[in-house]
């Protein structure tokens, strides 16, 4: 995605950048990845909280006793996932201009997460890593096109933003 800076030239937003990282920016690195996926974790919780006791609800259940394991399972599930998913987006090398994955890394990383950390959830729950990973998969491509929307909002609603900006700055 890019946006026009008129004092640089075009700029890449939202993009991945491989560069040598000293000690420092790798630490930051590591940090903006924990940041990230702390962020989505209370968002899988409250809608497992949510999802939870409407099936207590449903079933008759203690709303209180379903809502907070579903919400501490998908926590868990989320942890699980959406740390896999940083560690591949880390190590996976940047797609090239015209291969088959261009501009779709965070599918892929997201995919290898579905793969990996649901077939591990499947493993350690019901001893099957295959189902966790059938499970899993679908759910976080479903992750990476929403945060893909997201991205894709939040850009075009900033370029709204500073054109307004430029606009009433230039009256």
């Amino acid at each position: 995605i890019m946006v026009d800076d008129s004092a640089g030239g075009p700029k890449s937003v939202g993009a991945r950048h491989q560069q040598p990282l000293s000690n420092a920016s790798l630490f930051g690195s590591f940090m903006e990845n924990v940041d990230r996926t702390a962020a989505r974790i209370p968002i899988a919780a409250f809608t497992g909280l949510s999802f939870g006791a409407s099936i207590a609800t449903f079933r008759g259940s203690p709303i209180p006793h379903t809502a907070l394991t579903t919400s501490v399972s998908c926590a868990i599930a989320a942890t699980a996932c959406l740390g896999t998913e940083r560690i591949f987006n880390a190590i996976l090398p940047l797609s090239s201009p015209g291969s088959f994955l261009d501009g779709n890394d965070d599918f892929l990383s997201h995919s290898l997460a579905g793969i990996f950390g649901g077939g591990y959830l499947g493993w350690v729950h019901q001893g099957k890593p295959i189902a966790g990973a059938v499970l899993f998969v679908p759910l976080m491509l479903g992750v990476a096109f929403t945060e893909r929307k997201v991205d894709q909002y939040r850009i075009e609603r900033l370029r709204q933003i500073l054109e307004e900006h430029d606009k009433n700055g230039k009256r």
